[in-house]
């Protein structure tokens, strides 16, 4: 489902917070439905999907190049392993440890076409036992800065 501009979008989920809890991993969990976007956003090439799957067959450490204006901290696995333990409310142990924090956020890694004006990457965020949601976000570049081209989501809880 693409949003449209009057709902809710990922890129509105990306910017609004103080600090960024980012999964120090990428993620390839959405990899399987990036085969059916060009149906849906005629705007995006083979090339670029093709790409998107090829880099997100094995996941890679992240490295802060972000330019969010609020914090960002990484989290490991382990580290998330240890809030989230059974038998334990994780999202308030999470909560009180990043409380300027709202969400856990995951990338992909991002595809491009040949001629690295057009980008895919995933995203999905977290924020409680049944609060997230991921999708799609497609830019485009133009004049040597990167815009975003459509926000794509996929699921949300």
């Amino acid at each position: 489902m693409v949003q449209t501009e009057s709902s809710y979008s990922l890129c509105e989920g990306l910017i609004n917070g103080e600090h960024y809890i980012i999964n120090d991993y990428t993620s390839h969990g959405l990899i399987a439905n990036a085969t059916n976007l060009n149906k849906e956003i005629s705007d995006l090439t083979e090339y670029t999907i093709n790409d998107h799957q090829a880099k997100n067959e094995e996941d890679r450490k992240l490295e802060n190049n972000f330019t969010f204006r609020g914090k960002v901290i990484f989290l490991s696995e382990k580290e998330q392993k240890q809030v989230f333990r059974k038998g334990q409310d994780g999202w308030t142990r999470f909560n009180k440890k990043y409380p300027k924090a709202k969400r856990i956020i995951s990338f992909s890694r991002v595809g491009f076409n040949q001629e690295r004006t057009q980008a895919l990457v995933s995203v999905s965020m977290s924020c409680g036992g049944q609060c997230g949601e991921g999708g799609f976000i497609l830019l485009q570049k133009e004049n040597g800065k990167w815009n975003v081209q459509k926000d794509i989501g996929l699921w949300f809880s």
